[in-house]
């Protein structure tokens, strides 16, 4: 007999340390939805953020999570929910969720289901928001413990916060992310700039329906697509215009989707990174079992919060300690 699931959805706000600042405008805090799925006592939680830029909402993520309750209730699969809702922030939550339920129901970790060594700690990235040169290279010094830093760049300003960063972390491994805030003009121009400070990834400079400058771009780092890319059917439109695919939970909606753009992307010669959305330490779990197939890791996200949960992973010198939290994943 089929035990039908319980769904519940919690609505949370999370408070930024700081505002986050980046090309398109400037967030304080962050609305998230925790799916919880229910199934003879056992529960799964999964964390999902709506992105308005992807023409998400609170409201449109909560409605297309209820609208497949009764799918649930019938014993959903995991590969039964990538066909009945797309990618995006609903599917990951419910995704992960699943995955939860079914490590618990199993008594299983992850990384035992999936077949992965767990790695004892993974290092990511830090994010250093779009400001005064400064400011920027002040919080580059800030973040020592951090190999990689992220510098989120705009229109203005770009080769004074290039040279003050790498001048702050002579040391440290820097890409960028003008969050599609460039020009082909401005973006083939800081060229030179980019190659003195030596960049080691370019994140999708151009807007995702503007991008097709890059193909034919001499550039001196590699280009990561990020708006541009959102699933495992972008994969073929993304060889030839850039080296790497940023795969965020939140955009391909869940592990699943995530595991099969991991399989499918060196066919298309392509090499996947992971970052993330807003997202405590329930959304990252699932991404740092992607993150552990992956050399550039961006999941910095719970770092800028003002608090995390209470089962919160600990960040030390720069490296997550996969081992200081069962937040998720059995």
């Amino acid at each position: 007999m089929v035990v039908a699931i319980d769904l519940k959805l919690y609505v949370e706000s999370w408070e930024m340390k700081d505002p986050i600042v980046v090309s398109r405008g400037t967030y304080s805090q962050a609305q998230l939805v925790v799916v919880e799925l229910t199934r003879n006592g056992v529960i799964g939680r999964g964390e999902c953020c709506p992105t308005a830029h992807y023409g998400e909402s609170v409201d449109s993520v909560c409605e297309q999570i209820r609208g497949i309750r009764s799918e649930l209730q019938q014993d959903l699969s995991r590969q039964q929910l990538l066909e009945s809702l797309p990618p995006g922030a609903a599917r990951n939550g419910i995704d992960c969720a699943l995955w939860d339920l079914e490590c618990k129901e199993e008594g299983v970790s992850i990384w035992d289901k999936l077949g992965l060594q767990k790695p004892e700690r993974l290092a990511t990235a830090m994010t250093v928001v779009l400001g005064e040169t400064d400011k920027m290279a002040e919080k580059a010094r800030e973040f020592q413990a951090f190999s990689t830093l992220k510098l989120k760049l705009g229109p203005l300003q770009n080769a004074q916060n290039l040279r003050a960063v790498r001048a702050a972390r002579p040391d440290a491994r820097l890409s960028i992310d003008p969050n599609e805030g460039w020009t082909p003009e401005l973006t083939q121009d800081l060229a030179p700039v980019l190659d003195e400070v030596g960049i080691a990834l370019i994140e999708q400079p151009l807007p995702a329906a503007a991008d097709q400058p890059l193909e034919n771009m001499a550039l001196p780092a590699p280009l990561c697509a990020d708006e541009s890319f959102h699933s495992s059917a972008d994969l073929p439109q993304m060889h030839g215009r850039y080296r790497y695919v940023n795969i965020k939970l939140d955009k391909c909606g869940g592990l699943t989707e995530a595991l099969n753009i991991l399989e499918l992307a060196p066919k298309y010669d392509l090499i996947p990174m992971v970052g993330c959305m807003f997202g405590t330490s329930l959304a990252m779990a699932p991404a740092l079992v992607v993150a552990s197939q992956c050399s550039f890791v961006d999941l910095d996200a719970p770092l800028h919060f003002s608090e995390d949960r209470d089962d919160n992973y600990t960040i030390k010198n720069g490296e997550y300690l996969l081992n200081s939290s069962s937040v998720w994943g059995g």
